[in-house]
């Protein structure tokens, strides 16, 4: 039997606050973290790390807004789970599955139902593998 594999989140959004609650949540629940602080930083994160198993990222940053990463990220045919998060109503779920996000969450949110979507965008992947 297989031991079982640490997931690893990329985290991305310009706000230095939040970003630090999403990082401390998801490690506290035994996830391991990479940051980026923009959608082109999050690209670069991408192409250079291994091992990372979803993407959470913030839809409203400069340098590289989440919806053009999100684009940019399936446009090279990254098979990874994509989840966008926003501080306004920026789109409906039904907009952001459109653009084939795995969901999309409205700052302030439940974690626990983030964490929840983002597992099982995981094993959903890793059972389609």
């Amino acid at each position: 039997m297989e031991p079982k594999r640490i997931h690893r989140i990329l985290l991305v959004d310009d706000d230095a606050d939040f970003l630090e609650y999403l990082e401390m949540e998801l490690k506290a629940r035994g996830f391991e973290i990479a940051l980026a602080r923009s959608g082109r930083e999050g690209f670069a994160a991408l192409n250079s790390q291994t091992g990372i198993d979803a993407v959470i990222s913030d839809i409203s940053m400069p340098d590289g807004d989440g919806v053009s990463f999100l684009k940019e990220v399936r446009r090279a045919r990254f098979a990874v789970p994509f989840f966008l998060v926003s501080g306004e109503m920026d789109m409906s779920l039904e907009e952001a599955q459109r653009l084939t996000a795995d969901g999309f969450f409205i700052k302030p949110f439940k974690i626990l139902k983030l964490i929840q979507a983002v597992t099982s965008a995981i094993q959903n992947r890793n059972r389609a593998r």
